[in-house]
């Protein structure tokens, strides 16, 4: 009868210390924000291949609820050191006049209204070879 008497309030003691831990920081605290999660990829595919002039040419990703705004990255290494672009569109797309010829490498993260940056999403790759002339 002693052992199952110790065993209830060990339970009934660690019961109220896990609900103590809970509310210890007061009951007007705000929700823990997570970050967004990232987007998926659409335009220009991965691998893809343009072998026409790039006048405008536009990426397009997949929207994230709650995102206010994305953060696009064209690089052409894939670590993202030199980038070409980096640039913070409120919209899940955004147009680029101009590239010159190479390959790219792409990427977006979503942005919510607090400032929190999620993940970065897997990285895309595109090919614009140079022409013959």
């Amino acid at each position: 009868m002693i052992k199952n008497h110790r065993i209830s309030i060990i339970a009934t003691i660690l019961i109220g210390l896990i609900g103590i831990s809970s509310y210890s920081r007061g009951g007007d605290m705000e929700p823990i924000q997570l970050p967004p999660p990232p987007s998926r990829l659409i335009q220009p595919l991965d691998r893809e291949v343009i072998l026409e002039p790039i006048v405008v040419k536009m990426f397009a990703w997949s929207p994230v609820e709650k995102a206010a705004l994305y953060h696009l990255e064209i690089s052409t290494d894939q670590s993202f050191r030199v980038l070409i672009l980096d640039a913070y569109p409120t919209d899940h797309s955004f147009t680029i006049k101009k590239l010159p010829e190479g390959t790219f490498y792409w990427h977006v993260s979503s942005i919510n209204a607090t400032g929190l940056e999620g993940r970065f999403s897997t990285t895309s790759i595109f090919f614009y070879p140079r022409r013959a002339k």
